[in-house]
């Protein structure tokens, strides 16, 4: 549902996409449910409140759900993917300079897989430009 929900989103039907992905989230209530993608359908929705600018407040809240489970987790590629989230979301608050930090530092806790998509995007948001 995750994966249909993000086809979605870069179609531009949201609605479609809120629905898959308010159906993964109860999937993901169920007991004995397997939660390892639980971060991304959190990161999703968060996508699909900021691209529909429906609701930044509730994008943000979101993502930061999603964060939360992810560094439960330990899982650094879905915890690097809510983070430029969260960049892209303060960068359209007109604030991003005060989520560049935490960006820096998870890009900087990989120590391979430096040609991968999510880590180039993410360096590249850090070398904005009139920055080091």
């Amino acid at each position: 549902m995750g994966l249909l929900a993000d086809v979605c989103i870069k179609n531009e039907r949201y609605a479609r996409a809120f629905d898959l992905l308010h159906q993964a989230q109860l999937r993901l209530d169920e007991e004995n449910s397997e939660r390892f993608y639980a971060a991304e359908i959190y990161r999703l929705l968060g996508e699909t409140h900021l691209r529909s600018n429906r609701d930044l407040d509730q994008a943000e809240r979101c993502f930061c759900k999603g964060l939360e489970i992810a560094r439960e987790q330990k899982a650094k590629s879905f915890e690097l993917r809510l983070c430029v989230s969260i960049y892209d979301l303060y960068e359209l608050k007109h604030n991003a300079d005060a989520y560049r930090p935490q960006l820096g530092e998870i890009c900087g806790s990989f120590s391979e897989g430096f040609d991968t998509a999510d880590l180039v995007g993410a360096k590249a948001r850090l070398k904005a430009p009139g920055l080091p």
